[in-house]
């Protein structure tokens, strides 16, 4: 199978140089209450999840991206996010991401090639 240019970018990153936390804690919004403190580190009832953000190629060799669109039954009703959720038993962070993957949208583990990881962020629970 031939890959797309990006896909060989994205496999030949050094995970060790990625900007991870420095990078999202420039991002991050400034909190309207000044009292409030982002988390930087994961709290006691933090649990292990993963994502995984889909890139394809269309024919023409345009990238596209797949984001889902939470439903009004669930917690986070209505965000819009990549296809992931909370780690299962002995999985791991791949395994959840690809079995997210599958369940979320129906793309089957099979078919799907990994680039490489992103670098582990702590992300505080919202409601």
């Amino acid at each position: 199978m031939i890959h797309h240019r990006f896909y060989h970018f994205l496999k030949n990153l050094d995970p060790s140089r990625l900007p991870g936390q420095a990078a999202q804690m420039r991002m991050s919004p400034t909190p309207l209450d000044p009292e409030f403190v982002l988390p930087r580190h994961p709290t006691k009832t933090a649990h292990p999840s993963s994502v995984l953000i889909p890139i394809y190629p269309d024919s023409n060799q345009k990238l596209h991206v797949v984001l889902t669109l939470r439903s009004d039954r669930i917690r986070h009703a209505g965000q819009i996010s990549f296809p992931g959720g909370r780690q299962e038993n002995s999985e791991s962070l791949k395994e959840t991401a690809l079995r997210e993957l599958h369940e979320e949208i129906g793309i089957p583990d099979n078919i799907v090639k990994t680039a490489g990881p992103i670098t582990p962020l702590y992300l505080p629970r919202s409601v």
